[in-house]
């Protein structure tokens, strides 16, 4: 039996954690976390992070589904648990993975890197190269550098838009606008496998395809092709599981985000599969030399 510390900041209301937790707690003995339950000792010879004053490698297994709040430093807690990583410590998902995952651009730049099929993106800080970028990609999805949900998207294709945004923003994350896919998809990827996938139809005058949002789903059994697309964009990103999304077209399949605290309320009403027993299982017989071995790879 293991002892798995499931990191929530919103225990209360984490729909999602509380599924986790349930999960493990059926095999393994669980403690639900908060963000500001950890602190670290610094001595010669003997520095350390602790968890409620306990040594952490009390715990074999730390599940981070909300590992930040409005509690404590958030700044010091993704610099705990880097230490943590770093120490040798099991963390699904890892926090560095999980804020590139978070990043638009970094996202986009690992998944080019590794050469995964990804709409082309720019970031643009000035006028003039978001001018350059629209003069580029004509039709453009405009996104919050650091963002999540759908908030803050925006279709554009007029340059007086554009720079208020910019004004606004000081930095905008451009993405080639994807019109002519048949199908939206959101494929949750455990490891090295899609455990369930949703279509997703936005509703009238819509175009963005998150459930929050209105949209309609269904399930849908992925292709090879595919399926295989998502994997890789997952490990790209070097997350242990994760939402991708992804529109198939004339083109094949094109990674537009890769989440790395995914929902999966809205695959489990689709599809009837909960997530969270795979998310487990994949956890605590997974090792962290092998999901290091995924960034190396890429």
């Amino acid at each position: 039996m293991l002892r798995i510390g499931v990191i929530s900041a919103y225990p209360e209301e984490d729909w999602h954690a509380q599924r986790i937790a349930a999960a493990a707690a059926s095999s393994h003995h669980v403690d639900i976390l908060g963000p500001t339950d950890f602190a670290a000792e610094v001595r010669a010879g003997a520095s350390r992070v602790t968890v409620r004053g306990l040594d952490s490698a009390a715990w074999d297994l730390f599940l981070t589904p909300r590992a930040l709040g409005d509690d404590g430093d958030p700044d010091v807690q993704l610099e705990l648990y880097r230490v943590l990583a770093r120490s040798g410590a099991r963390m699904v998902n890892e926090v560095d993975a999980l804020l590139c995952a978070i990043d638009k651009f970094r996202t986009s730049y690992e998944l080019a890197r590794a050469g995964i099929p990804t709409p082309e993106a720019m970031v643009v800080q000035t006028r003039g190269q978001a001018d350059d970028a629209l003069d580029l990609m004509r039709d453009v999805v405009v996104k919050p550098i650091f963002g999540s949900l759908g908030l803050g998207i925006e279709r554009i294709e007029d340059r007086a838009r554009l720079h208020q945004l910019l004004d606004e923003r000081g930095a905008l994350y451009l993405q080639r606008f994807v019109g002519d896919a048949w199908l939206d998809i959101r494929a949750f990827v455990v490891g090295d496998h899609v455990e369930a996938a949703v279509a997703r139809e936005p509703k009238p005058g819509e175009f963005r395809g998150n459930v929050h949002l209105g949209a309609d789903t269904r399930a849908v059994d992925l292709d090879e092709v595919t399926a295989d697309v998502a994997v890789r964009a997952a490990h790209a990103i070097g997350l242990d599981y994760s939402g991708v999304d992804l529109l198939v077209g004339p083109r094949g399949p094109e990674i537009i985000e890769v989440n790395g605290t995914p929902s999966f309320r809205g695959i489990w009403e689709a599809t009837g599969c909960d997530m969270a027993p795979a998310i487990v299982d994949h956890a605590t017989t997974f090792s962290p030399t092998e999901t290091h071995e995924w960034r190396r790879a890429t």
